[in-house]
């Protein structure tokens, strides 16, 4: 009994946050488009379609970053985090140590400046060194 008990108030629990998540999102459209309804319609299935996709995801770190910097658009929570993302899988792939350090020490928490600085770094490091085989 405690077990059906503790099912349903899961299943209650999950439609409260679904629906007011889905008042929440319509709310949204109708502000944002107030008398246009097929926008309205149209926004509504794109943020709830990215809502959905926002609770699917498995990296806990990047959506806390995506859904912190944009609490109430699930577009671009989704945008954000599949940014944020790749470019996390990225600098696990890259290869100068001591260039990666200083990227993430300058942008800790964020991967896609920690990528830009890296590849920055890079660029000017081989312009670099392209010019001192050049004088010699």
């Amino acid at each position: 009994m405690k077990k059906i008990l503790t099912l349903l108030m899961v299943i209650v629990l999950s439609f409260n946050i679904s629906f007011a998540s889905n008042n929440q999102i319509l709310d949204r459209a109708k502000k944002e488009y107030p008398n246009d309804i097929k926008m309205q319609q149209y926004i509504y299935e794109k943020q709830l379609s990215a809502y959905n996709y926002m609770n699917t995801v498995n990296d806990q770190e990047v959506k806390n970053m995506s859904t912190s910097e944009h609490p109430n658009d699930y577009l671009m929570q989704r945008y954000t985090y599949n940014k944020q993302l790749a470019a996390k899988d990225y600098m696990n792939t890259v290869s100068d140590q001591k260039i990666k350090d200083i990227s993430t020490s300058e942008h800790p928490g964020d991967y896609s400046m920690q990528r830009y600085t890296y590849n920055n770094t890079i660029r000017r490091k081989k312009l670099y060194e392209c010019c001192l085989e050049s004088e010699n």
